[in-house]
């Protein structure tokens, strides 16, 4: 293995590394969200504006991925760029995921605050904060 090879695996080592790390930092704040059904912290237009560009990144990366196939496949001269479309994928596939979820639930508990007429922070404490 030559000094160029061992380079380009060590960078899609660490862009898996990467990707694996960002994608754990959103995990927390989806799995609570779940858990307690807590919005009221989040801003809807953030995550809204994550999941949208988390959108345009995944279709980036796949036309980037497209893109080798169509041009013979990935080579020793393209393969970093492969690396590159490849980590940019995994990440934004899982961080538009979990910003997805919360970005659900908050929208779900702000429709179902303005249908009975109350404030997010009124309408989970009339739901949720009670039971506790």
């Amino acid at each position: 293995m030559n000094a160029a090879n061992i380079l380009t695996w060590s960078a899609f080592a660490f862009s898996l590394l990467g990707a694996a790390i960002a994608i754990f930092c959103y995990m927390p704040g989806a799995l609570k969200t779940l858990k307690t059904n807590d919005t009221r912290g989040i801003s809807e237009w953030m995550f809204g504006l994550t999941c949208f560009g988390c959108f345009i990144w995944v279709i980036y990366s796949i036309l980037m991925l497209a893109s080798f196939g169509a041009s013979g496949g990935v080579n020793s001269e393209n393969w970093s760029g492969f690396v590159g479309g490849f980590a940019t994928l995994i990440s934004n596939l899982g961080l538009g995921s979990f910003g997805g979820v919360i970005l659900y639930k908050k929208i779900k508990n702000l429709m179902a605050s303005k249908k009975e007429g109350l404030t997010e922070d009124q309408w989970y404490k009339k739901h949720y904060e009670n039971q506790n």
